[in-house]
């Protein structure tokens, strides 16, 4: 069965990618950064998760997807999937009311969380470009040179 790995930070559109790979056949792993023990019941741990891939991509596909939003992207996400908790009485209020009261009260909370910068720190990218020139995957030259010299120097 081919496998996805789908890794994002919080509010970046991980978890409906996650269920429509699941819904579709694919089993799923989901996971926020590089700490996260994984959602979805995922059995993989992220310690061996290079591991894990090397050995399911000899008999099955696998594939890796990463997903980011900008702070604000994500804090409109976090704003709307909690609309009745910020603003209970939203259905009664129009959108310019609504737009309003994001711009005063949440447009600058926008927290200094990046979940890239996670994963760059544990140098998961590097990990997987190595992995991926492994398994013969054709990237663009330019790219695996680029990425190859960043890794170098991590």
């Amino acid at each position: 069965m081919a496998q996805v790995i789908v890794f994002c930070g919080g509010k970046c559109g991980g978890t409906t990618l996650a269920n429509t790979f699941h819904k579709n056949g694919y089993m799923s792993h989901h996971f926020h950064d590089i700490k996260c023990k994984g959602l979805f019941g995922t059995t993989i741990e992220t310690d061996n998760i290079f591991d894990f891939i090397d050995e399911n991509s000899k008999d099955n596909n696998v594939y890796i997807i990463d997903v980011y939003r900008t702070p604000i992207e994500r804090s409109i996400s976090s704003f709307f999937q909690n609309i009745d908790i910020h603003l209970p009485n939203y259905k009664n209020l129009t959108i310019e009311d609504i737009i309003k009261f994001y711009n005063d009260n949440k447009l600058y909370l926008i927290e200094d969380y990046h979940p890239i910068n996670t994963m760059l720190k544990n140098t998961i990218f590097c990990r997987l470009i190595i992995l991926i020139l492994k398994q013969n995957i054709t990237l663009l030259e330019k790219t695996i040179k680029y990425l190859l010299n960043y890794c170098l120097k991590i």
